[in-house]
């Protein structure tokens, strides 16, 4: 199964590391990492600390794109500071509902929470939904 949770590039820096804008409101800043993990932006001290990072020439239009969408990045983070968000973006859906993964049978209860966006569905599913990390193969 793949993922489709909404996402948008946002650029590298000289150090190959590549930035998104995810979510459903795009608000939620990732950052690929050189060896392909991914690490939040988890608050605002974390932002402030990127943008400092980006001083080289390179950097000028990654930190243009950033700077300009820091508003947006920073209401995301007061809106999810107190609420329970997707387990896979991070955001809080507008609709207001997540999807609970309903596990495997005889596996430890899963924990995972999908916007609707990310889990790739429009209304919540008849029967039983399962995260990518708990679908039978």
């Amino acid at each position: 199964p793949t993922c489709r949770y909404r996402r948008t590039p946002l650029g590298s820096d000289r150090d190959g590391r590549t930035y998104w804008a995810l979510g459903e409101r795009y608000d939620r800043l990732w950052i690929r990492e050189r060896d392909r993990s991914w690490r939040s932006c988890a608050d605002a001290a974390a932002f402030e600390a990127l943008l400092g990072s980006l001083g080289h020439a390179g950097d000028a239009r990654l930190r243009r794109a950033l700077t300009k969408l820091r508003p947006k990045f920073d209401a995301g983070l007061a809106a999810h500071a107190n609420s329970q968000t997707c387990s896979l973006c991070g955001t809080w859906p507008l609709n207001q509902q997540l999807l609970l993964c309903d596990g495997r049978p005889g596996a430890p209860e899963c924990t995972e929470e999908w916007c609707f966006a990310c889990a790739g569905v429009e209304a919540i599913p008849d029967g039983d939904w399962r995260c990518v990390g708990c679908v039978d193969c």
